[in-house]
């Protein structure tokens, strides 16, 4: 699967992405960002809703594994749209 199943995730005006990466949690498609906005960096994981619900998981449970295998620790911030989860995290400022 290629990055083009996120060309329409939504990405605010002020945000800058300094990077990505494709990964795949069994066959569900993730995209790493890592980005800038008003003097915050951080990074974020984000997850096709239609992939996690043909994997027969739910948002919640997506998340809990993103966060366990990331070794994520910190404050996060979850998102979810219509297409697509996103998971938020390393904030620094």
């Amino acid at each position: 699967m290629s990055e083009d199943i996120f060309a329409n995730r939504p990405i605010e005006s002020d945000t800058t992405i300094l990077g990505t990466m494709m990964a795949h949690y069994d066959d569900i498609p993730v995209l790493v960002e890592n980005w800038t906005a008003d003097g915050i960096a951080a990074s974020s994981c984000i997850v096709p809703i239609k992939s996690i619900e043909e994997a027969g998981k739910t948002s919640e449970e997506m998340i809990g594994l993103l966060k366990e295998l990331l070794s994520i620790e910190g404050p996060t911030t979850e998102k979810e749209t219509e297409e697509f989860l996103f998971l938020n995290f390393n904030f620094e400022c």
